[in-house]
């Protein structure tokens, strides 16, 4: 998904649900919803790799921002 995606989702949700913009944003660890946190801290850029869509990103210290983390 990109930033652009999630802020149009964003604004359908709080346009068909006004009281949704004073809740708590959270998120979930895994795609079953086991376990669920507080998102901390605002979005920052960040670098990461892509080494394929079986494997997790990995880091890039150095290279070119590509992604927003949430957390």
């Amino acid at each position: 998904m990109t930033l652009k995606e999630h802020i149009e989702h964003l604004k359908k949700v709080i346009e068909e649900n006004p009281q949704a913009g004073d809740f708590l944003v959270i998120y979930s660890c895994d795609d079953e919803g086991n376990n669920f946190h507080r998102v901390n801290f605002p979005p920052s850029l960040y670098s990461v790799k892509y080494p394929n869509e079986d494997y997790d990103l990995i880091f890039d210290r150095t290279g070119e921002k590509n992604s927003i983390c949430i957390n």
